[in-house]
């Protein structure tokens, strides 16, 4: 984690307060550490919170051992005096504990959040299209989702998309599609059409992310691509999320953000998928799409395949789509959306990802949930959630809390 250190003097005024305040705004600090080495002014952290404005973290030592004399730090009272201030303020703010040798790894997991709050803050995410048709679970709301994640919205016209990909020249289609082909281990049973034509959508997504200056796509994947430009997008989709074009299926732009959030906290491309089916006597959930999960994500000894979808047009048709089991391994299920009262939630289940077959075509991933799944589905369907989940490769449970606190979004914690 790379962090810059702008480091404050000892504090014991407001008027110190105020300088070290403008210092930290021309600084352009993303967080504040406030270590009490000793019971302060309650002024002073307030006044630095809302002078700068960004969140805090409070940071507490161990009492030193009493000897009959006076109390020498007062250290957590000092966390908990400023706590309650905070909390009344409504300030984003949190709490680590210890010595400073101590105390690294629960900080720099809270610098990981601050980190994805500066990411989402810069963060430009191109809507391909619009939703896909019936799909309610891909609408938004673009100005809260500005409001309260800093998230930038731009449109982008399938029909821009197809004129890019048909005036590529032949050298930029030529390395699209080398770079495609190239990370696959098979793709022969994909006409050289349909490798053509998604050669030219990677090649007009990625020069569009540079003439529109976005971070990611919500790419409307049907039924238009596949009904006029005649082929499926799925394995395109998998390879943008893993150049770092964080991508989403089916014009879900809270997909999209939430993978932009799952990537940065675990630094691994994240999955996009359904939750399709159950193994309820191992308390496993199996997550599944199409065939647009990056290619980094496959099962160690599985083959990567480029292949045709298997529904579009009655399934196995048209190309292009990745097939291959996901790897195993400890990840988060989760999904950022709104409640029916229009406030952001996350959900946020843990679980350890097992070794997959093929067992259906595109990419499925078997999950075995740290909570039951009568609980995990009957708070899905009661709570009304929406159909699409992200899944990072980390245990993010702590950070994606944290991350709600700070941003004013409700966590449901599972597990």
């Amino acid at each position: 984690l790379g962090v810059e250190v702008v480091a404050g003097p000892l504090l014991t005024s407001d008027a110190q307060a105020e300088d070290l305040a403008a210092e930290f705004r021309r600084q352009d600090v993303d967080v504040m550490i406030f270590h009490y080495v000793t019971f302060p002014l309650g002024s002073m952290t307030p006044l630095l919170a809302q002078r700068v404005g960004v969140p805090v973290i409070l940071w507490s030592i161990p009492e030193p051992p009493f000897d009959g004399g006076r109390i020498k730090a007062n250290s957590f009272c000092a966390s908990n005096m400023n706590a309650h201030a905070l909390r009344k303020l409504r300030h984003p703010y949190s709490f680590v504990y210890g010595t400073p040798e101590s105390i690294g790894a629960a900080l720099a997991s809270q610098l990981r959040v601050a980190a994805c709050m500066k990411r989402l803050r810069q963060t430009r995410i191109g809507v391909v299209g619009s939703r896909v048709p019936g799909f309610y679970t891909s609408c938004f709301n673009e100005m809260a989702l500005r409001r309260t994640l800093g998230v930038e919205i731009v449109y982008i016209d399938l029909l821009e998309v197809v004129r890019t990909a048909e005036q590529l020249s032949p050298a930029a289609v030529a390395k699209a599609k080398a770079h495609i082909t190239g990370s696959v281990d098979r793709y022969d049973c994909v006409s050289a059409e349909h490798l053509d034509k998604g050669a030219r959508l990677y090649g007009a997504l990625s020069a569009l992310k540079e003439t529109k200056r976005v971070d990611g796509f919500a790419v409307k994947c049907w039924p238009e691509f596949g009904d006029l430009y005649g082929i499926a997008v799925c394995a395109i989709v998998g390879q943008l999320t893993e150049a770092g074009l964080l991508a989403s299926c089916e014009g879900d732009v809270y997909g999209a953000v939430a993978m932009v959030i799952l990537e940065e906290l675990s630094g691994a491309a994240p999955f996009y998928c359904d939750l399709i089916a159950f193994e309820e006597e191992n308390n496993v959930g199996i997550g599944w799409h199409c065939g647009a999960a990056p290619v980094s994500l496959c099962a160690q000894g599985c083959q990567k395949e480029l292949g045709r979808h298997p529904v579009m047009d009655g399934g196995n048709v048209k190309g292009v789509t990745h097939n291959f089991p996901l790897r195993g391994g400890p990840v988060t299920f989760s999904q950022l959306g709104e409640d029916e009262d229009g406030k952001y939630r996350f959900l946020i289940a843990s679980g350890e990802g097992l070794a997959t077959k093929q067992m259906l075509p595109g990419n499925p991933l078997r999950i075995r949930f740290d909570v039951p799944l009568s609980q995990l589905t009957e708070t899905i369907i009661e709570g009304g959630y929406s159909h699409h989940y992200t899944v990072g490769y980390a245990p993010l449970k702590a950070e994606l809390t944290q991350l709600c606190r700070w941003l004013g979004m409700t966590p449901v914690v599972l597990g």
